[in-house]
């Protein structure tokens, strides 16, 4: 594939939102919200008993799981087990992370896999909102989680707690703050369909260019209803290969995140045919370096570039996770710009579309 690293029409600032958690929070377990109680959504994150969390049973589940609970207050903190992998109807599930989202805004994204059980985790808090409803969402990401309860603070039925309690049989324990660098949903694009560069790339329809929109789901096109990650909408990519060495780059947004070394890049993709697995997030660098020109690869080893195909494991019409460590090879960098990118070098030519959602920039 002719390299098409170096190219950028466009050069944005934006700053980023950094979360933080608020002032400490106190709780007891008594005051706990635990998951069975009136008011919780869960999807696809079953009752999980173990007579050791605060009230015997929590939920568990993997990605694509969440569970949403409305609350008044000016804060909250989110209570789980932290374990190496759970059992699950004979299965055994690695547990992975916790994605936080208050108002649909994700917070944290927090490591909850240890190499023992730990009962009492306090793995996000938060206080100083605004004293009115809001949502809380829980989501498992890169493996399974196992929620014990939440605990409202401020708000009209909280008590006053004066001290610290335990949860379970062991002290709370607070997880480590995340500071998220960039989240796609609560930004725009830079403009939609701003083509950047591309070599025998044509549009999905004859009519069309190479596009790249935000697009209201369900009820877009396609033979099966493709439904969003998060929320309403996800960013719809579509084109058409003319075959041989085939590339499009768009220019999704502007950004202005700083490398550590553990910095992470996450977002979820849904092809919805072949070629639309040759489609990756690509981060471009003030240097002009790209993330797709180093050695990166996703949490299978596969390359992240886009000609990888995502190493073909992408099954159509659904979401997968796409996870890569990029500190490891853009530390010490800044990214100014999010590139969504087409590429496929094959004789033959064809249309690819699908869907990107959720892209997100943290330091773990």
């Amino acid at each position: 594939m002719k390299a098409y690293i170096g190219v950028c029409l466009i050069m944005l600032t934006l700053m980023v939102r950094v979360s933080a958690q608020g002032p400490s929070i106190v709780v007891t377990s008594k005051e706990l919200t635990d998951t069975s109680a009136p008011g919780w959504v869960w999807n696809a994150m079953d009752a999980y008993e173990d007579n050791q969390l605060s009230r015997g049973a929590g939920r568990a589940g993997g990605p694509g799981g969440y569970g949403a609970y409305t609350f008044n207050g000016t804060g909250v903190a989110v209570y789980v087990m932290k374990a190496p992998a759970v059992e699950v109807d004979g299965r055994v599930h690695k547990v992975g992370r916790l994605r936080v989202l208050i108002d649909g805004n994700l917070k944290a994204a927090v490591a909850v896999s240890s190499n023992d059980h730990e009962y009492g985790y306090r793995a996000y808090a938060v206080n100083g909102l605004s004293a009115a409803n809001h949502v809380l969402q829980l989501e498992p990401d890169a493996g399974w989680v196992v929620v014990d309860g939440i605990r409202v603070i401020g708000g009209p039925e909280a008590p006053d707690v004066s001290q610290d309690g335990a949860v379970g049989p062991n002290p709370t324990k607070v997880g480590p703050p995340q500071q998220i660098l960039f989240y796609g949903k609560t930004q725009p694009l830079v403009s939609e369909n701003t083509m950047l560069f591309r070599n025998s790339v044509a549009g999905f329809l004859n009519s069309l260019n190479p596009e790249l929109v935000v697009a209201n789901l369900p009820g877009d096109w396609g033979p099966e209803q493709v439904y969003p990650r998060s929320g309403t909408s996800a960013i719809r990519y579509s084109g058409s290969s003319l075959g041989g060495d085939a590339y499009c780059g768009m220019a999704a947004y502007a950004a202005h995140a700083s490398v550590t070394k553990n910095t992470v890049l996450t977002y979820w993709i849904l092809p919805q045919q072949d070629n639309g697995r040759f489609v990756a997030v690509d981060l471009h660098c003030t240097d002009g370096t790209t993330l797709s020109q180093t050695a990166a690869t996703d949490q299978n080893g596969v390359s992240v570039a886009p000609g990888a195909g995502h190493g073909g494991r992408l099954p159509t019409y659904m979401w997968s996770p796409v996870q890569c460590i990029i500190g490891n090879y853009l530390a010490g960098k800044t990214i100014d710009a999010i590139w969504i990118v087409f590429a496929r070098n094959a004789a033959a030519g064809g249309q690819y579309r699908g869907y990107i959602d959720e892209i997100t920039l943290y330091n773990e």
